[in-house]
C-alpha cells in the first residue's frame, strides 16, 4: 500500500516529454567533400544528412539539431526549491524548451517540480566535470524560468551563460532544402555582482563587461579587452579572473 501512494505521488509531480522526437547519428563535420564544391553527388549526400541527422518534430515540423545541451543521459543532482536533492535518475537540460527531463529507467519524464538547481556529471576517461545550473528565478522571481550555466563563480561574482535555440531556414542554394528548419545557437551571457546583488546581461559584443563588474576600463590599464575572445566561454572566464584579481 505504501509503495502504491509512493508511485502515485511522485506522477502528480512529472509529466511526460512533449510530443518530441529524437534522433541520433555520428555528426559531420564536412558536408561538402574537401572542395568545398557542392556537385550533384554532394547535394544528393546533403539532402541525406538532412533526412538522418539528428532532429525534433516542433509544432509538426521537422528541425534538425539536437534539443539538449548534451546529447546523453547524464548522472546529475537536481535541487528542488523545498530544498531536496534528487539523484537516483539520469537527466537532460533541455535548452529549447529550458525544462529538465529525467529518465527512469524505462521512459524519460520531465520534471514540472519547481527546480532551483541542476548539476549534470559527465565523464571523459578518468576525469569526471560538473556543471551547475542554476534558475534564472534565483536572481528575479518575476523571469520566465530558464537555466544559466555557471562558467564561473568566485567570492565578487558569477559568469553564466543562457544556452537556447532559435529555429531558422535551411538556406544553403538548394531548392530541395526550400522550407526546411534547423535549430541555431542563440547564447548569451550574464554576471551577477554578489556585493551589489545585480544581474546584468553581456551586451555589444560582451564588452559591457567593466560595467557589470562594476568596474570602470580606465582604472585597468593593464586589461585590453581586445587580448580576450569574448565570444568564447574561455574568454570569457579568463578576462573575469583577470579582472577580479586587480
Amino acid at each position: 500500500m505504501k509503495n502504491a501512494i509512493f508511485l502515485c505521488a511522485l506522477c502528480c509531480t512529472l509529466i511526460s516529454t512533449k510530443g518530441i522526437t529524437q534522433v541520433v547519428v555520428r555528426p559531420t563535420t564536412n558536408l561538402y567533400g574537401n572542395n568545398n564544391v557542392r556537385n550533384n553527388d554532394e547535394t544528393n549526400r546533403r539532402g541525406q544528412l538532412y533526412d538522418a541527422a539528428a532532429y525534433a518534430i516542433i509544432d509538426g515540423q521537422k528541425v534538425v539539431g539536437s534539443l539538449y545541451w548534451h546529447p546523453d543521459w547524464l548522472q546529475g543532482i537536481l535541487h528542488t526549491a523545498d530544498g531536496r536533492k534528487i539523484n537516483g535518475f539520469q537527466f537532460k537540460y533541455d535548452i529549447y524548451y529550458q525544462t529538465v527531463q529525467f529518465f527512469n529507467g524505462k521512459d524519460s519524464l520531465e520534471m514540472v517540480e519547481p527546480t532551483i538547481e541542476l548539476d549534470l556529471i559527465s565523464k571523459t576517461g578518468d576525469s569526471t566535470v560538473t556543471v551547475r545550473f542554476i534558475n534564472s528565478q534565483q536572481y528575479d522571481k518575476k523571469s520566465p524560468s530558464v537555466f544559466y550555466q555557471v562558467l564561473l563563480d568566485d567570492s565578487k561574482g558569477q559568469l553564466m551563460k543562457l544556452n537556447q535555440l532559435k529555429i531558422e531556414d535551411l538556406n544553403e542554394g538548394l531548392t530541395v532544402r526550400d522550407g526546411k528548419k534547423v535549430f541555431k545557437s542563440a547564447n548569451s551571457y550574464y554576471y551577477y555582482d554578489k556585493q551589489k546583488q545585480k544581474l546584468t546581461k553581456l551586451k555589444s559584443g560582451n564588452r559591457n563587461i567593466f560595467t557589470a563588474m562594476n568596474k570602470k576600463e580606465s582604472d585597468l590599464p593593464g586589461v585590453n579587452l581586445n587580448d580576450y575572445d569574448l565570444s568564447s566561454d574561455q574568454g570569457l572566464i579568463s578576462l573575469v579572473q583577470k579582472i577580479s584579481s586587480l
